[in-house]
């Protein structure tokens, strides 16, 4: 018996091509009636994402668009049911094998600029721009073409609600100039910010009047999020006036890289957490292992939700990292903020880590009686360590913790799957090659 393609449900229609990308998208629609007409569906076109450096370029030979690029070709369609855009640019990659025909330089950038066009006169209106890997838009020519394009468009967005630069590393008046023509065409009305990696890092702009200025101008911003180079007393200062009870999540990015002279102080905190009662900071630090740099950050008047540590695989030797310091800091200045807030995230990637901080571990899971997720990722040294943490998920039914970590030491001591330990009680561990995960 053939296939009946036509008789799918239109939901499971739905499903399968939001799968699919664009090219398999139109594969597919010439199945037979009923899948063609689901290409049209508004709700497969809401989330796009475009490689500037391929998805733009008209390959010879293509069945599906022989005149122009596929995608330019479905934007051309349907443009106007999109709500979120990514647009990317791909790692630069030396190879033999060329994909794609050799263009020349700059030809990506203007099939960027064609792009930004169509939409305009498509009169689309996004939700959601994201922006990311601009970092490597360098390698291919006529950038500022397509940044003042690219602002143009912006300017355009009456709706936009969303806007994040990911690894953009553009310098500052780049940045800025994008973000300011996002406030005059929403009024102010942003309310999303991600400029994580979107300032070059010998551009730190936390003093720059300009910037304090634009800060200053988003006053529906909801969710901030930034480098710590980007942070100050002003810039608190200024988030704390415009602010006026509306922010309610700041995520601060901390790398080895930043100035550990720059710091902030209790006081313009302080003053932030007035203005803003139900602020709560994420702060996310990469790549910086030892005790004492990381003490310089965290000060007691942050109101602390989540707390992410990725101390790398490069430190120095000379002296120890003391983990046992950076969890005991923890637990001094934030064991309120971190038992008053709700779905509270704890992430700890410690490399090599041969400390005891077992009991640590155990006290910060008591403490934070609200924790939701707890990644470790080092060394418990005590099998009943994880015990405890089961019987812990097991007789208190509110709390919903994840425990993924690696056990080097303990996993030899685990019981063995099926015996009568292994269900002693109704929390498994679940053990697969070296991982333990606790759920």
């Amino acid at each position: 018996m053939a296939p009946e393609w036509h008789r799918l449900p239109d939901l499971v229609l739905l499903k399968v091509l939001g799968f699919l990308d664009r090219r398999d998208r139109v594969a597919v629609s010439e199945t037979c009636v009923a899948w063609g007409t689901a290409l049209n569906y508004p709700s497969i076109w809401r989330r796009v994402e475009i490689l500037l450096d391929r998805d733009l370029l008209l390959c010879p030979g293509d069945e599906f668009a022989p005149k122009e690029p596929l995608a330019m070709h479905l934007a051309r369609l349907f443009a106007t049911h999109m709500r979120r855009l990514e647009m990317v640019w791909s790692r630069p990659v030396n190879s033999s094998y060329q994909v794609y025909p050799k263009v020349s330089r700059g030809a990506h950038a203007e099939a960027g600029v064609m792009f930004l066009a169509l939409l305009s006169d498509r009169a689309v209106q996004l939700r959601e721009l994201v922006l990311t890997d601009w970092v490597f838009s360098y390698k291919w020519g006529n950038r500022n073409k397509l940044l003042n394009a690219l602002t143009n468009f912006l300017g355009t967005q009456r709706e936009l609600e969303v806007l994040r630069l990911k690894n953009a590393c553009m310098s500052m008046g780049e940045t800025l100039r994008l973000v300011t023509a996002v406030v005059n065409s929403t009024e102010g009305n942003l309310k999303h910010l991600d400029l994580r990696s979107s300032f070059r890092e010998w551009h730190t702009p936390h003093t720059c009047a300009s910037y304090l200025e634009t800060l200053g101008r988003l006053t529906g911003l909801t969710r901030l999020e930034l480098d710590y180079s980007a942070l100050s007393d002003g810039a608190l200062s200024v988030l704390a006036e415009t602010g006026q009870g509306r922010l309610s999540c700041l995520h601060i990015a901390i790398h080895d890289t930043d100035n550990r002279n720059h710091v902030l102080s209790d006081e313009a905190w302080r003053q932030l957490i007035t203005t803003c009662p139900n602020i709560r900071v994420h702060i996310s630090i990469v790549n910086i292992a030892h005790h004492e740099d990381l003490s310089y950050f965290l000060l007691p008047s942050i109101p602390l939700h989540s707390f992410h540590l990725f101390s790398g695989s490069v430190w120095d030797q000379s002296r120890s990292r003391n983990f046992r310091g950076t969890l005991q800091l923890l637990l001094k200045q934030y064991t309120n903020t971190l038992g008053e807030y709700s779905s509270v995230d704890l992430d700890l990637n410690l490399k090599n880590n041969r400390e005891m901080v077992d009991d640590l571990i155990l006290e910060l899971i008591y403490k934070s009686s609200h924790l939701l997720n707890l990644k470790y990722d080092g060394v418990l040294r005590n099998i009943n360590t994880l015990r405890e943490i089961c019987h812990l998920q097991l007789n208190d039914t509110t709390r919903k913790t994840t425990l993924d970590t690696l056990n080097q030491d303990s996993i030899p001591d685990l019981p063995v799957i099926g015996s009568p330990d292994y269900y002693e009680s109704d929390a498994l561990y679940h053990v697969t090659s070296e991982r333990v995960q606790i759920n």
